[in-house]
């Protein structure tokens, strides 16, 4: 686990959205050149011997197959940009919350993937994540997992929460974690009454947090 004070909301899904588009390219890229070799090849006559037939047919699939995957690479790719734009935009809402004296920190790296946001107010300790519109049940389970080793790393209890970016969804709890529209999110923070935390401890608990290894 690694958690950097000055990192930007939505740093590390932004960078997944730049990879996922640069595979993009690059198989558009074997796309076209394969379409512009069959068509070099069938001007130059070379497709009309039996290798060059073969040779033909393993162009035209190659190109087939590399526009099918460029296709389902451009939408991962852009849930990934729907994704660090919903986490800046609800990065941007917790930021305000550090003028009261709470530790605001975005993007904890974990082994796999990370944590979205981790809040640390006098009363008490908060993992959130971001989603846009919609989760799902393994979205809970996830982030009570990731809430309970962030307890272990804090020795503080961790409340994980889950805010949907752009919906109006007042607060409400399932299978243990909070959801809530990010409207409702830091109103819903400054509001609670958990169990009392040292801020100072627990932020610079969090701030010697080092990337894990296996």
């Amino acid at each position: 686990m690694s958690a950097d004070p000055n990192r930007v909301a939505g740093a590390w899904v932004t960078l997944q959205s730049r990879r996922a588009t640069m595979r993009v390219w690059i198989l558009l890229g074997i796309f076209a050149g394969s379409l512009l070799g069959g068509a070099f090849a069938a001007r130059l006559g070379w497709l009309s011997s039996g290798d060059g037939a073969a040779a033909g047919t393993a162009l035209s699939a190659l190109a087939l197959l590399a526009f099918y995957a460029a296709e389902q690479r451009s939408e991962q790719a852009r849930a990934w940009l729907i994704g660090s734009r919903a986490e800046r935009a609800v990065g941007n809402g917790l930021d305000v919350l550090r003028s009261g004296g709470a530790v605001v920190v975005h993007d904890v790296e974990l082994e796999r993937g990370n944590i979205d946001h981790v809040v640390v107010m006098p009363r008490g300790a908060y993992l959130v994540e971001t989603k846009a519109r919609r989760y799902e049940v393994k979205h809970l389970k996830q982030a009570k997992r990731q809430a309970y080793r962030l307890h272990r790393q804090l020795d503080t209890w961790v409340t994980p929460v889950i805010c949907l970016a752009n919906r109006p969804d007042r607060p409400y709890r399932r299978e243990g974690v909070w959801i809530m529209g990010a409207a409702h999110l830091v109103p819903w923070l400054r509001g609670r009454r958990g169990r009392p935390v040292d801020v100072g401890v627990t932020a610079a608990r969090l701030a010697s947090c080092r990337p894990e290894t296996r």
